[in-house]
């Protein structure tokens, strides 16, 4: 049996606490970002980070499971 590295298990979170912690991350370091509610339609976009005069820049949150070999 192999033991997992690192100090926090974020496989544990479910989707949406995922997302809201990754949300709250980029609400951190960026004051000025848009973070959409966790499971409404949002169109893919789980955040905005609007540049003036620039393109926004997307972000969109993805929980993967992964097997452990």
């Amino acid at each position: 049996m192999s033991e997992q590295t690192g100090r926090y298990h974020y496989e544990r979170l479910g989707e949406k606490p995922f997302q809201q912690l990754c949300n709250a991350l980029l609400a951190h370091c960026f004051p000025d970002m848009r973070c959409y509610p966790v499971g409404h339609s949002d169109g893919g976009r789980d955040a905005v980070l609007p540049e003036d005069g620039k393109p926004a820049t997307i972000f969109q949150v993805t929980q993967v499971e992964l097997a452990l070999s």
